[in-house]
């Protein structure tokens, strides 16, 4: 069974970003609850992504800054699982 710890998911998800000629900050702690990674593609292409282990527990504030987010017209959401988050990735990136 693959690890998917957000450590794990993190490790992975760097590897890709740089694959495909980007760049992945950890914002941990900016604001309670803002997602702890910002991903700059090209094409001026920005992503906010928080991580969750399998289980793991919404809180408000990430709730609250998903929603700001994606109201202000930016591509952010929730991830649970590296294979649904590179589907995202992948999707958003081709939709524009």
């Amino acid at each position: 069974m693959t690890d998917q710890s957000e450590a794990s998911i993190f490790r992975r998800l760097k590897g890709y970003v740089k694959d495909q000629g980007g760049e992945i900050f950890h914002a941990d702690n900016l604001y309670p609850g803002f997602p702890d990674k910002l991903i700059l593609l090209p094409d001026a292409k920005t992503l906010f992504v928080e991580l969750k282990k399998p289980g793991g527990t919404l809180r408000p504030g990430q709730a609250y800054w998903r929603k700001r987010l994606q109201g202000m017209g930016f591509k952010a959401d929730i991830f649970y699982d590296y294979q649904t988050l590179i589907e995202w990735i992948e999707n958003e990136t081709q939709s524009d």
